[in-house]
């Protein structure tokens, strides 16, 4: 083992988001590999699971480079790692996050990276709270943040990070924030975190309004409700937050008359009615289905026709 200082996070970060999103130009280059196995070995063990993650996404082929030469070419990091981590070798039989990420089924990542997720849970040596923050960060994009944000908070003690943790993944990719919950009663603990998101789904059963105070310091938002029976009184705490706000099928839209920045509501074809009959009187804002939410003049001839106007 070397004498040198350990590496830092952010340096060890920097050469292995390198490797994992410049292998085909690395190719079959040994160079690259070399100096990472040199690392490894310095590896704080709280670091490993990085290792890990750019090891079980190692291509097994590469456009221009034989199997036998790029096999060659990892081996002195998968060496080196495996001396850190003895069970390494069954689980690159079992785990391939290339797979998963770079070329997805039709469906997404999403069953995929949770089958990948329950192989990882299942080895002594990994931490998986650890491995699935460290494949957030590498193998992040706006196809797969709420398959990589699903499987870090299921294996986090401190939800709050994660978030943390989500949003840097947008501003380093630069993108809009935006976030994906299944809630299972009420929303996730720490989700105050995501200051600065624009976008934001809830889908699952939400049944009261704990931890929604952590988003009352918020920039208005745009929020897609799409929960099981939804009640929009559990929203009263963002009043000053929802800007645009869709929503599944819907008993009672009285909630929505105090929530006092929204500028726009989008129902179901069924709930015109009702939501008109209800909000109809409000100045400024749009009511709209599906079909007419992104199209203004529709919208425009729909108001008129239920408020009687046309």
């Amino acid at each position: 083992m070397s004498d040198g200082p350990a590496p830092s996070e952010t340096g060890i970060m920097s050469h292995l988001q390198g490797l994992l999103f410049e292998i085909n130009r690395y190719s079959a280059e040994a160079e690259p590999f070399l100096a990472l196995a040199a690392e490894v070995a310095d590896l704080p063990p709280d670091l490993l699971e990085r290792a890990l993650v750019v090891a079980v996404s190692l291509p097994k082929s590469t456009h221009g480079a034989k199997p036998a030469a790029l096999k060659k070419a990892q081996a002195p990091f998968l060496q080196a790692l495996t001396k850190r981590c003895p069970g390494l070798e069954a689980l690159l039989k079992d785990l391939n996050l290339m797979k998963v990420f770079a070329d997805p089924p039709m469906e997404g990542p999403w069953k995929s990276y949770e089958k990948a997720l329950k192989i990882v849970d299942a080895v002594d040596f990994i931490d998986a709270e650890r491995f699935s923050m460290a494949a957030m960060e590498l193998w992040f994009s706006g196809g797969a943040a709420t398959a990589l944000l699903t499987g870090a908070l299921a294996r986090s003690s401190s939800s709050s990070s994660v978030f943390a943790a989500y949003r840097a993944c947008f501003e380093r990719a630069e993108l809009t924030l935006h976030v994906e919950l299944e809630l299972d009663g009420e929303m996730v603990a720490g989700v105050g975190a995501l200051q600065g998101v624009q976008w934001m789904t809830l889908r699952g059963r939400h049944t009261g309004i704990a931890h929604l105070d952590e988003l009352a310091t918020f920039a208005p938002f745009g929020l897609h409700y799409m929960v099981r029976s939804p009640d929009l009184e559990n929203l009263l705490p963002l009043r000053n937050q929802i800007a645009s706000l869709t929503v599944k099928r819907c008993a009672d839209f009285k909630p929505a008359l105090q929530f006092e920045r929204l500028e726009r509501i989008v129902v179901a074809s069924e709930d015109l009615a009702r939501a008109f009959a209800v909000l109809g009187g409000r100045a400024g804002l749009m009511i709209a289905d599906p079909v007419t939410a992104s199209d203004p003049e529709g919208a425009a001839r729909q108001r008129a026709t239920f408020l009687g106007e046309a």
